[in-house]
């Protein structure tokens, strides 16, 4: 399996040479929904290789191997048993990728000239994703996760999970001798800082810089100070939560983390709708999906919101710079527009974020605000 970063989703979308195999499906945490999970994914396999049954010539001489990380993920019992909200599955003759995503995604299985992205651009541009840092004098650990859930993210053995330098302090000294009570103290202490600095670089390095996620730091109340004293993270929020990480439930960690960020994420989308509006009358927006994808060609979009649910089925022609749009994805060489269109501005690096269809401000699945 792979961790999804921005660093990973630039290469997909350089790496990109058809024809390329996607399936995303939503999955299930737990048992019993979980256990028809591998069905539906096999289900979504048969697509694929109806898919390139049409298409013929080469692709059917390739069929095999384009569908054997495929067949090997389906026959993979223990990859089943454990879960997230969501699986994007990506293939080609070269490379394949395998994600479990924090958030539902649709079922969908395509054959195409690149690969359907998009679940992957919701689960990274969505503006509700955040990281935690949940520290103790004695133990770390790392969460990614959104308004729905929390899963650890550091697992590596390079990320300093646990200080084994520090041990308690002994009752029979602490009660026999003052000075020594208090030199142990500072020990203490300055042992919390150094394991302090050691996960905070870590976490920077490995995981803040790569995701550009905010941080909320979960730890009691005497250690907020002391480790935002010594922090060099820019992605750690002024708000935490101050209480013993160890004390707290899985849901009651969500919940209070959430608290922290759910402000932020409505003042983001907030601010990203109003700029879209402000702009409308000035030339600078569009939401007619032709046009966008026309300025993105020509690189002119600084920032496109793009609808998390809606597909369209279309060819995109560049030479021509305009979109043939088909009745559906049985369609040869179809692909999902918008798709493609949230791809191309992040090729030119401009900014995208996937919003849900309730917030979404155009009915046609795009609200672009450009450059010039």
């Amino acid at each position: 399996m792979h961790v999804l970063n921005n660093q990973l989703l630039a290469k997909l979308l350089n790496q990109q040479s058809g024809p390329c195999l996607s399936i995303s499906q939503n999955t299930h945490r737990s048992f019993p929904d979980n256990a028809q999970d591998v069905i539906r994914f096999k289900n979504l396999v048969k697509q694929l290789e109806a898919s390139l049954e049409k298409m013929g010539g080469e692709a059917i001489k390739e069929k095999e191997r384009l569908l054997a990380p495929f067949k090997r993920l389906a026959a993979d019992s223990e990859f089943w048993k454990h879960n997230y909200d969501g699986l994007v599955v990506l293939s080609n003759a070269t490379d394949s990728y395998v994600f479990k995503v924090q958030s539902p995604v649709i079922d969908f299985a395509v054959v195409a000239h690149s690969w359907h992205l998009k679940p992957l651009l919701r689960s990274l541009q969505t503006a509700d994703r955040f990281q935690v840092l949940a520290v103790s004098r004695d133990s770390a650990t790392l969460y990614e996760g959104n308004r729905y859930a929390l899963d650890k993210a550091a697992t590596a053995s390079t990320f300093p999970h646990v200080n084994e330098d520090i041990g308690g302090i002994d009752d029979t000294h602490v009660t026999s001798a003052k000075t020594h009570h208090i030199e142990r103290s500072n020990e203490i202490d300055k042992d919390t800082e150094n394991y302090f600095r050691a996960v905070d670089r870590a976490t920077y390095e490995s995981y803040s810089a790569p995701s550009d996620l905010p941080l909320i730091l979960v730890t009691l109340p005497e250690h907020q100070g002391m480790f935002r004293r010594i922090s060099h993270n820019p992605y750690l929020l002024e708000q935490g939560v101050g209480v013993d990480p160890k004390s707290l439930e899985a849901n009651d960690l969500l919940q209070r983390v959430w608290q922290v960020m759910e402000p932020i994420y409505h003042q983001r989308t907030r601010d990203e709708i109003e700029r879209f509006k402000q702009a409308q009358g000035t030339g600078l927006s569009q939401d007619d999906v032709e046009e966008v994808y026309k300025a993105a060609l020509a690189g002119r979009v600084e920032h496109v919101l793009v609808d998390a649910d809606l597909r369209i089925p279309g060819k995109l022609l560049p030479e021509q710079e305009r979109i043939e749009f088909v009745g559906s994805f049985d369609a040869p060489d179809a692909e999902d527009v918008l798709d493609d269109i949230a791809e191309l501005v992040l090729r030119n690096g401009g900014r995208v974020m996937v919003v849900p269809p309730e917030i979404m401000p155009t009915p046609t699945g795009v609200a672009a605000v450009y450059r010039y």
